[in-house]
């Protein structure tokens, strides 16, 4: 092989080379942006989650004092 071909194979893995590392670069940006994701989405649904315990907290309270009152106002009925 003469030297202008050996030139031309070498500029072609050379350019495969840049390509390639472009690539892998673009999916580590990616990776990454996905794993932030991720973490925004874990983050959220954490929050979420607290806050459906504590509404199933007040709900719980709320039907304590439904019955209270319930209670309550059987002393004030009056039987036909």
């Amino acid at each position: 092989m003469e030297l202008s071909g050996k030139v031309t194979e070498s500029a072609s893995v050379n350019a495969f080379k840049a390509e390639a590392i472009a690539s892998i670069t673009n999916i580590s940006a990616v990776s990454e942006e996905t794993a932030a994701s991720t973490r925004e989405t874990n983050a959220s649904a954490e929050e979420q989650l607290v806050n459906v315990e504590q509404l199933a907290g007040f709900a719980e309270e709320l039907g304590e004092y439904a019955k209270r009152m319930n209670d309550s106002i059987s002393a004030f009925k009056i039987d036909n």
